[in-house]
């Protein structure tokens, strides 16, 4: 059966052939599956928002950021696509618009919450009393990384350097 609409008409959607109509159920079963994944993404959102500030913490914490992002990455793909490709099949309904707006907003906060993870801590001046060796690495500009858990290893081959841990 070959499907051919007039020029300059615009189909009734309810009278194209189904073979010509996308399947979204793949992507979501339905409405209803999107509202669940879009709370399960809100949810991992608010998960992923935990991680900040421990990525220095070592390998498992960068893993699980790592396994956030790629599962936050698959509920936004569904919730994305689903509701745009509902709304390019009537671009009228105003109700599918605000679910793809919603998801760029969640979108968004990922984003933000990525940038925050992957922000380096602020320089600090070395304190002095952290400097076993008695040398002036803070009149030097010396900095390090005024995190917690962070400590920078003076360079051997550095003129100031010693070998020595200088603590932040």
């Amino acid at each position: 059966e070959t499907f051919r609409p007039e020029p300059g008409k615009l189909t009734p959607r309810e009278d194209v052939p189904a073979r010509y109509k996308w399947d979204l159920a793949p992507i979501c079963r339905d409405w209803d599956a999107w509202t669940a994944d879009y709370r399960a993404l809100e949810v991992a959102i608010g998960e992923f928002a935990t991680l900040q500030g421990s990525l220095a913490g070592g390998a498992d914490p960068l893993l699980a950021a790592y396994r956030a992002m790629d599962e936050m990455g698959a509920l936004s793909y569904r919730v994305w696509y689903y509701a745009s490709l509902q709304y390019d099949e009537d671009q009228r309904n105003n109700e599918i618009n605000a679910r793809r707006q919603q998801v760029q907003a969640a979108d968004a906060a990922v984003g933000r919450i990525q940038t925050a993870l992957q922000k380096p801590p602020r320089l600090q001046p070395v304190d002095q009393t952290a400097n076993r060796d008695g040398l002036d690495f803070a009149q030097a500009g010396h900095f390090v990384l005024g995190h917690a858990g962070l400590a920078c290893q003076a360079r051997q081959d550095h003129p100031l350097g010693t070998g020595h841990a200088i603590g932040a």
